[in-house]
Order: C-alpha cells, then sequence, then structure tokens
C-alpha cells in the first residue's frame, strides 16, 4: 500500500499515533503546507480589504524565487527543530523518532513542503494493491498530522470513495508535489541532531551550551551607535557599556566594578552620554571631593554629560537637602567610588537612600574594590537601587536578606547573585578574553610591576622607645602581670553603666559601638606610630584633649560621647576606611546620657590614666627632631641614591595628613629637590586638581605647557583613586602595609591602559628592630606580623577587610615577589569571580578564535543531552547539600526554561533536588575540551522525564504567585503594579455592573499589552516618565492606555505572539548525567 498525505501542519504526535498502522505501507509521501503566511489573507479579509488587494496577496505567494522558496523551507525545519526540543523524553517518543529515520533512509517516507501558497486543503490518500478493483481511498477535511487534529470532535472529516474521486485527487496531490520542495533531508537532519539519536555531543560542548544560553541576551544584544563627540573605547570598555544599558533597563542598578586602571570612569562616562543622548535622561553624579573638578573639566563639560556633580562629602554636612530642583530634576544617580557607601547607619547613606528611593532613580556605582567590603555592605549598595527583598535570579533563597546571611556564614558563594548586577574585569581577565582589544587603534598593554623593599630602624626612630610606647598602646592584662598600658576607657562606655541599664535603651547600642571604637582607636595608635613621629605625635596631643575635655564634662555632670568627630579624624582622609568607621561608631554614641546611669568613680579613674598614658606617650616622642628621626633619614639617603630618579617623576603614598605634611616640609628643607618641585596633596588643599596636572600633564590633557611642573608628590590616599597619574613610574609607600589593597589601589594610578612606562616600581619601607639588622627579610616581617597581632590582636576582626593582616601579602610586597602578589590578587578576584561576565568573554573569544565551534554550539538544538565522569573532582556532597542517605550517583545536571525563567539543577538518581542554584550546577559540569562522553546510564528518560515535570509546576507556581515570564524592566514592572491595584479596586466592589466588567476586561487587556517584552527603547523611556511624575492610579491606568495606544503594543503583542507562545513553554534546554 501507498499513501499520500497533504497537511498544513506536521506534529510527531500525530504520527505517533498512527506509527503503528504504518507497518503495511509500503511508500508515504508527506505533503507539508507553507505556515509562515498563516492567517494573513484570513486577516486581510477581516480588516475589511479590498479583492483586489487580497488576491495581490495570494499571487505573490504563487510567484516566489528560489531564496524565497529556501526560507520557507528552513521556516519548516525550525517549525519541526522546536516540536522536537519539546517532545517528550519517553522510551516511546525516543522510538518513534528512530522508526522515522528508519522510514526516511529506506525511502519509505518521503517529505516535502508546499511553498507556493498556505496549503488549506487536507487529504489522506491511500491506493490500494493492485489486485483490487478499488484503486484506493482518501479522507478529505479540516484534520492536521496532529493529536488534535486526528482525535478532536471539532474536526470535519470525510470519506471519500470511488475510483473517479481517487484519480482526480491523486492528481491534485500530485500536482503539488511537484510544485513543492524536498524535505526529505531537512527533516532527517533535525531527527538525527535531536536529543533522540544524537550521541554526538560532548560534555564540553554542552557546558559551552549552558553558558551560551544563560548569556545569550549579552552575546546577541544589539549593537548601539555612540554619539561621535565621545572618545572611542576598547572593545572591552564598550562591552561594558551595552551590558551596562541592559542592567540598568532590567534591574534598576548596575556596578562597573573593573579592577584599577581599565579606565572605568570613561565607561561610566559614556554610558551617561548614550543615556543622554538616546533616552535624555541627565544623570547626578556623585563622587569623593578630590574626583569633583575631574568629573565636571574632563567629562560633563568636555563631552556634554548634561550631568550635575556633588561632592560626598556634602551629603554629611547639617543643611544639606536634596529638594533643592537640580537634584531633584535629574533622572538617575552615578555613585563614583560607592564603595564609601557601604555603611547603612550613616547620615549620607540615609539621605542618599531616601533621595533615590523617593523619585525611584537608577544608580550606576563605580567602584574597583567590592571584593574588600563584607557581605553587608555590599548588600547596603544594592539596596539604594533594588530595595526589594525578593528576587528571582537563579539563586536559592530568593531573598536578598536571607542570601547575604548565609554568605556571611560562609554558607553561600557572593558571585552568583552579584553577576546579576556587576560588571567586573581584571588585567588577567582581559589579556585572556581580549587579547587583541584596542583603544584608538593602538593595541592596549600593561607595564611590568617592580616590587623593591626599603629597610629602616624604628627602634632608633623612637630613640629607643619604640617597645615602651607600643606596650602603651596596648591595654593592661593582670593575667600576665602587665599592669600598664591604654584602657581606652574613653571609647568603651558601656563597661562602666550600672548593671540595671545595659539592656535598655539606649545604652543597648553602645555595646557593640563600644566594642568597635576600643578596637578602632588601639588601631589607630598603632598604625600612626608605624607612620611617622609626627603623625603619633600629632595624635597624642590631640587624644589628651579629648580626655580632658570629657573629664571637664564629668565635673559639670555631664557624659561627653561622640562629640569633637571632626576633631579627632583630623589627619585621617574622608574616604579612608577608618575614617569612615570611626565616623560611624561615633556618631552613634552623639546623644546625652544621664551620669546617675554610670559608674562614675571607675570612669573617671580609667579616663584619668589613659590621659596620663597619652602624656607619657608624648614626652618620649617629643625630643625627636627631624634630624633625629632614622624614618626620614633613611628616605632622604634613597633619594640621594636611587638612579631611577634621574628620570622618573616619584609619588610618595601615606595614609594620614600629618605624615604627608611632616614629609614635605622636611623634604623641603633638605632640598633633595628644587623647593617649587615638591608638593603635597592631601584633603586640606583646595586645587588638588591643579597639583595633579601639574604632575601629570600628559595623563591629564593639560591644554598648555605646565607651569612650575612637580617632580615629587607627597599624597595621601586621596590620589589613589580615580584619577590619572602615570605620567610618573614609580611610587613610594611610607607606610607599613598590612594588606595589599592600598598598595594594589595606589600601583593604580601609575598602572594605567596605554601607559607610557614598559616597567613600573613600588619602593615600600620596612620597619625593622636593632637584633633583627643580621636577619633575612622574611625573619622580620615574622616579628613584625607578630607585633601586629600582638598589639592589635582580637580587635583585627572589627578592621575592614581592606586593612586586616594579609601575611601572605606582606610576604610577597617586601619579598619582591610580583607574581605572587598577583596571584593573591587574582585569588581576592575570585570571591567576585562573575561566572556570566566569565562565560560572556570566554564564548566572544571562542567566537573570534574558533567560529566553527562557535557555530556548533549555537547550533545546537534543545533538550540535549550527555554525560561525563565525576572524576576524581566529582560533586563535593557539602557543595551540593547532598541530604544524607541520598542516592547521588548519577547526579542528573537539569536545566529547564520557560520565557526567562530558568532552573539549573542538580539531582540525585531518585529525583531528589540536591541544588537549586546556578553556581553549584555549572560547577558541575564545567570540564576541559578533551572531556570524554560516557554512555547515558539506565532510565536516563525516566530521570530526565521526572524532573521536567518538577520543573513545569514550578513555573506554574511561581506564575500563580504573580511571576512573570519573562524579564521586565523596572518601569514595566511598576505598570503592571499599577494595573493590579486597579483591577483589584475594581473587583473587590460589591455590585459589579457592567461598567465594572467592561474595566475588568480593559485592564486583563492592558495588562497583556504591558507584559510584551522587550520594549521599544522609545516605549520605555515614555513609561519611565510616567512612573517617574507618580500619577494617582485613575490617571496612571488613563495614561498607560493612552501610551499603549500610541506605541501599538497590541501590534507588538501580536507580532510577538505565535513566537512567545512557544517560547514561554516550559522545555528542556539541556541534560547531562554525571556518572
Amino acid at each position: 500500500m501507498r499513501a499520500h498525505f497533504a497537511v498544513g501542519y506536521f506534529f510527531l504526535s500525530g504520527f505517533k499515533a498512527i506509527a503503528d498502522q504504518l507497518a503495511a505501507v509500503q511508500e508515504l509521501r508527506l505533503l507539508i503546507g507553507n505556515t509562515s503566511d498563516r492567517a494573513t489573507i484570513e486577516q486581510l479579509a477581516e480588516g475589511h480589504a479590498s479583492r483586489e488587494a487580497i488576491i495581490a496577496h495570494q499571487r505573490e505567494g504563487e510567484f516566489l524565487n528560489a531564496q524565497q522558496r529556501a526560507k520557507l523551507v528552513a521556516e519548516g525545519e525550525r517549525r519541526i527543530r522546536e516540536r522536537l526540543e519539546r517532545l517528550d523524553q519517553t522510551d516511546e517518543d525516543q522510538a518513534l523518532v528512530t522508526e522515522l529515520v528508519r522510514l526516511i533512509s529506506e525511502n519509505k517516507l518521503k517529505v516535502k513542503v508546499f511553498t507556493r501558497s498556505r496549503l488549506h486543503a487536507k487529504a489522506y490518500i491511500f491506493d490500494y494493491p493492485a489486485n483490487r478493483f478499488e484503486r484506493g481511498i482518501a479522507v478529505v477535511g479540516s484534520s492536521n498530522l496532529s493529536l488534535a487534529g486526528l482525535r478532536d470532535n471539532t474536526e470535519l472529516n470525510v470519506v471519500v470513495h470511488g475510483n473517479g474521486n481517487h484519480e482526480q485527487l491523486l492528481t491534485w496531490f500530485n500536482r503539488l508535489w511537484d510544485e513543492a520542495e524536498p524535505f526529505d533531508a531537512q527533516l532527517m537532519n533535525q531527527l538525527q541532531s535531536s536529543w533522540a539519536l544524537d550521541e554526538s555531543v560532548t560534555p564540553y560542548e554542552l557546558y559551552l551550551k549552558v553558558l551560551y544560553h544563560l548569556t545569550k541576551d549579552r552575546l546577541e544584544e544589539p549593537d548601539v551607535p555612540m554619539p561621535a563627540d565621545f572618545p572611542p573605547l576598547a572593545d572591552f570598555q564598550w562591552a561594558a557599556v551595552k551590558s551596562g544599558i541592559r542592567l540598568l533597563r532590567l534591574r534598576q542598578g548596575v556596578f562597573i566594578a573593573d579592577v584599577v586602571g581599565l579606565g572605568k570612569s570613561f565607561v561610566a562616562a559614556a554610558l551617561l552620554k548614550w543615556l543622554k543622548v538616546r533616552e535624555r535622561q541627565r544623570a547626578l553624579i556623585i563622587c569623593p571631593t578630590p574626583l569633583v573638578k575631574m568629573w565636571r573639566d574632563r567629562f560633563v563639560d568636555r563631552y556634554d554629560l548634561g550631568a550635575g556633580v556633588l561632592s560626598m562629602g556634602m551629603l554629611s554636612q547639617p543643611n544639606f537637602a536634596f529638594e533643592e530642583e537640580r537634584y531633584q530634576n535629574k533622572q538617575l544617580v552615578l555613585l563614583d567610588e560607592s564603595h564609601n557607601f557601604r555603611h547603612s547607619d550613616s547620615l549620607r547613606y540615609d539621605r542618599l537612600f531616601q533621595f533615590v528611593r523617593s523619585l525611584d532613580l537608577p544608580v550606576v556605582l563605580l567602584t574597583a574594590t567590592p571584593r574588600n567590603s563584607r557581605a553587608r555592605d555590599i548588600l547596603n549598595q544594592i539596596r539604594l537601587f533594588n530595595a526589594d527583598d525578593r528576587i528571582d535570579l537563579g539563586v536559592e533563597p530568593r531573598s536578598l536578606g536571607k542570601y547575604f546571611k548565609l554568605v556571611e556564614n560562609d554558607e553561600r558563594p557572593l558571585p552568583p547573585l552579584l553577576q546579576y548586577f556587576l560588571i567586573r574585569r581584571t588585567r588577567k581577565h582581559i589579556r585572556e578574553h581580549w587579547p587583541d582589544a584596542k583603544v584608538d587603534g593602538r593595541p592596549v598593554r600593561f607595564p611590568v610591576r617592580n616590587l623593591k623593599t626599603i629597610d629602616y630602624s624604628i627602634e632608633k626612630t623612637y630613640g629607643g622607645f619604640y617597645k615602651t610606647l607600643r606596650n602603651l598602646i596596648e591595654p593592661p592584662n593582670p593575667d600576665k602581670k602587665k599592669n600598664v598600658g591604654m584602657t581606652y576607657a574613653r571609647y568603651g562606655l558601656h563597661l562602666y553603666v550600672v548593671a540595671a541599664k545595659k539592656d535598655v535603651a539606649p545604652y543597648n547600642d553602645l555595646v557593640r559601638a563600644g566594642q568597635r571604637l576600643h578596637g578602632l582607636m588601639r588601631t589607630l595608635l598603632f598604625k600612626r606610630l608605624e607612620s611617622s613621629v609626627e603623625a603619633f605625635r600629632q595624635t597624642a596631643t590631640r587624644l589628651i584633649e579629648r580626655h580632658k575635655i570629657f573629664l571637664n564634662g564629668l565635673d559639670d555632670g555631664v557624659i561627653i560621647a561622640g562629640e569633637g568627630v571632626e576633631d579627632l579624624l583630623k589627619g585621617v582622609e574622608e574616604g579612608d576606611s577608618e575614617n569612615a568607621d570611626l565616623r560611624t561608631e561615633l556618631e552613634k554614641l552623639s546623644q546625652k546620657y544621664d551620669p546617675a546611669d554610670f559608674r562614675l568613680a571607675d570612669l573617671r579613674r580609667d579616663v584619668t590614666a589613659d590621659m596620663a598614658t597619652l602624656q607619657e606617650m608624648a614626652k618620649h616622642v617629643e625630643p625627636i627632631t627631624p634630624d633625629k628621626d632614622a624614618k626620614l633619614q633613611r628616605l632622604l639617603k634613597w633619594l640621594d641614591a636611587e638612579p631611577l630618579l634621574r628620570s622618573h617623576k616619584l609619588l610618595i603614598f601615606t595614609q594620614y595628613i600629618d605624615t604627608a605634611q611632616y614629609v614635605t616640609e622636611q623634604l623641603r628643607a633638605a632640598k633633595v629637590r628644587p623647593p617649587e618641585t615638591i608638593e603635597r596633596a592631601d584633603s586640606s588643599r583646595d586645587d588638588l586638581q591643579t597639583l595633579v596636572n601639574r604632575f601629570a600633564p600628559i595623563a591629564n590633557e593639560a591644554k598648555a605647557p605646565v607651569k612650575n611642573p612637580i617632580h615629587l608628590l607627597v599624597a595621601t590616599d586621596v590620589l589613589s583613586e580615580g584619577l590619572n597619574l602615570q605620567d610618573a613610574a614609580l611610587i613610594l609607600n611610607y607606610d607599613l602595609h598590612f594588606n595589599p589593597v592600598r598598595l594594589i589601589q595606589r600601583f593604580g594610578r601609575i598602572d594605567r591602559i596605554n601607559s607610557p612606562h614598559t616597567e613600573i616600581f613600588a619602593f615600600n619601607f620596612l620597619p625593622e628592630l636593632e637584633l633583627e639588622r643580621h636577619l633575612g627579610i622574611r625573619a622580620i616581617l615574622r616579628e613584625r606580623i607578630e607585633d601586629i597581632h600582638q598589639t592589635i590582636g582580637e580587635d583585627a576582626a572589627i578592621l575592614e577587610p581592606d586593612e586586616q593582616l594579609n601575611a601572605d601579602a606582606m610576604y610577597a610586597i617586601y619579598e619582591g615577589d610580583g607574581k605572587r602578589l598577583e596571584a593573591i590578587e587574582d585569588d581576592m578576584d575570585r570571591q567576585v569571580d562573575l561566572e556570566v561576565q566569565e562565560a560572556e568573554d570566554l564564548l566572544r573569544r571562542i567566537k573570534r578564535q574558533q567560529p566553527e565551534l562557535f557555530a556548533r554550539i549555537t547550533s545546537l538544538p534543545n533538550a540535549i543531552r550527555t554525560a561525563k565522569s565525576m572524576g576524581s573532582a566529582g560533586v563535593p556532597p557539602a557543595a551540593v547539600g547532598v541530604p544524607p542517605g541520598a542516592s547521588s550517583y548519577p547526579v542528573i545536571f537539569f536545566f529547564g526554561q520557560a520565557g526567562d525563567f530558568q532552573r539549573l539543577w542538580l539531582a540525585d538518581a531518585e529525583g531528589n533536588i540536591l541544588a537549586e542554584d546556578n553556581h553549584s550546577s555549572i560547577a558541575a559540569i564545567t570540564c576541559p575540551p578533551t572531556e570524554k562522553r560516557q554512555p547515558l546510564p539506565p532510565q536516563y528518560n525516566a530521570l530526565v522525564t521526572a524532573l521536567k515535570a518538577k520543573f513545569d509546576q514550578q513555573y506554574q507556581d511561581y506564575l500563580a504567585a504573580g511571576g512573570t515570564p519573562h524579564r521586565l524592566t523596572a518601569s514595566q514592572r511598576w505598570a503592571l503594579d499599577t494595573i493590579r491595584d486597579a483591577y483589584k479596586q475594581a473587583a473587590a466592589l460589591l455590585t459589579q455592573t457592567p461598567e465594572t466588567k467592561d474595566m475588568l476586561t480593559r485592564l486583563e487587556r492592558l495588562r497583556s499589552l504591558w507584559s510584551v517584552s522587550p520594549l521599544d527603547g522609545r516605549v520605555e523611556f515614555a513609561l519611565r516618565g510616567l512612573r517617574n511624575q507618580k500619577p494617582a492610579l485613575d490617571d496612571a491606568i488613563k495614561r498607560l492606555e493612552s501610551l499603549a495606544f500610541e506605541h501599538k503594543l497590541d501590534v507588538l503583542a501580536e507580532r510577538h505572539g505565535e513566537i512567545s507562545k512557544l517560547a514561554l513553554e516550559p522545555a528542556i534546554i539541556c541534560t547531562e548525567a554525571l556518572i
């Protein structure tokens, strides 16, 4: 028997229903209709188009050129592929695909696509054997070859008998068959490359496919033109701009967190320029005081960014208010050096938070050091643009607060969450993934870093009293028979509150503040002791005055707490973490307390003793003049002898203003260089940009020859952030490094993209004692590390991470091991390594260097599977949370998606979900290109089918809880929330009038229109403007309807309709057995 089917659509479900009956068929010719023109003629007719227009459209389909026919064939192949991807992964369906391939290969099944026009008629024609009188029989009607078409009782079909009828139908079919395009090869290709038959997919290819799907929106986002008046950017910088635009739309905020020297400011300025030109958004730039002039002159004015610039220091001023028009008319905020807003309990954070949240402004955060903040500090910055606790970002739990709590307890990694908000690349990353990057036609390169150590005697510096002073800084310890030392009673008031009041407000807050202040003050004294004689002398003098004032207050019946903040913080830069910590804790104490609630006698005794201790310290350092200052004299000797200084400028860094002023004065007095070429840069100067231009005129593009150029600049860390100083190739760090972060930040001032220098140098002062002079550097470092442990001790835990001791880094720095320091820096960066960022750039590199592999990955169909050995690494139970006693072999990796709803799971053989976060799942499937494919385990189809059912249910639960299938912008979420509120209000009315029902219908329609994703940029801009106006509910609904009509969202919804319906169906992207 031979058969001839002419159908509009071909569904595997329909073929499956008749598969058993095809055994007796010698040949089946299957003619599939052209579905790409679906319903076009009907739509024309419903739109009351003229008869001529309808006929003309119909004729267009009858005269297609070869390219048009090929396009229709490709469309048919795409549809077959999509149906195969969504075919249930059961043994029965796998056998069905196998049978189809057999029939095609044996020439029993032949398939063509009719491309001339839509195949309206459906006919199933059967030829009887030659020995029968009747030549055949046919069924003609409305049924397609689908399960619904064969079984649905709404279809209408008629059985046609008679040889004449059979001959006419066969003639009709043959005419169409001859006009149709062959489709056997395309169908065979899709069947053989489907999950059911393709056993060629390697574990590495599946791993890359997962990465591709996670980064597809980044890789395929349309290019955005840059205004011609902005300077050229490197490819990796422009990629960051595009990612920033996308993340701002999706998340309302983005961290631009490339390491120092990669041009974050240019990326941010380009982003602001694009937003101003394309979306008419004007920004408010908030930055540290030293960067205000840089932002205004170098970016805002030069490139017409239309932005305002505000010093973050202004936010701490008593009379400052964001209510002024020049702030209220901005559409987004750029926060430079955003780590300065890591403390949510500071005044400036509270003011900024209230401002951005009241206007619902997007926020761009610039910082090179997200890794140096505690988890809660990063959370505080995220809260500036993401006030909602609920998140749906492929991490568990889906609560910001709960997730960060787990991070703090080392139960969750931070990168899986950060990757949804943060753009970060390191030098190593650029070298690996963007090796051909260029800026303005020049290849991107970085200078080689060199580390050198300068030792000096700290014992001689303090006239033999160093150990005495260090002993006085440390608290008394009766257990060790140590009766002298600072008690820091002035900063530990909680210890003196009477027992009945300790747990009562406001004293219950004193405990934490007091513990932190105790440690911070102890550390402050120790670090200034090492920095310079002058810094320690000034600090002791100030503290003596503060203690006198406190004791006078006790005489007057007043507890002075938190007063004199500015006086105490003299010598510490505004942006310094030491300043931020002290300011925050002291502000907490700035309130009046009742002296009756304290043990005043004990408090007076200990504060008096501390003042006496400070006076003893001051007595020891008072006689030390510059000529007796061994550290200063060592610097002068080095300046005279270092050959590199003959041809290079020098930047001397210190943490403290007192040290900077002292060193500058002494260098001028010693006339190591002409006095006018020696300058100091700290926050007490109001001409910082002028100093920078005099020191680095080339890097800062000075418009005219510089008068009085600077060759030796002494600076605090006010210059360690955001400024370009790469005219210099040398830096000298006058203070001891506890931690590599300051060194890395300072190196970043001269280690910039396309520095004029092939090598740069960092010289680092290292203190030693007289007894240690015969020891090697490693032994001396051991002694210094022990000093730090002994002096700061348990208080180290309260320090910011960038202030805490990093012994490995200290060895690397002072032993001059640049490679080891770079490895430590890379290890620190792993704390915020972004899998999605790495994946995106890995795939970009593969696309450039291995185009065949990239084409293979992007062409792999969904639902594919493979298997690999767990190997020696395996899937650590602790890492993925395998329940005790659970069967863990094989472990199944499952990737499901519906719209933008994605889930990556690891499950055991019983279907128990072992891990629900992307990080663990990706780690489990990561493998090298050489990884061998293993055979799939028995019952694999059943395991995958069970997981697919769980995924389907989770997706339905997600939708029922108010989730949306597409990623929505913040403005879209506002629109849908507004519509939802209006719907609830209308539905709650007791009397449901026709008008009310009509309103509910209108709101449902409006909800569907504003759910379309992605929105056109113009629509998004208009919607954001409406949202910022905060209209009343009724007015908002009217204007949403007006915007939907104006921007033809109904047409957009229709255009997205068919594709969206299929894309929203839960589907398997891929699976893998780990055995």
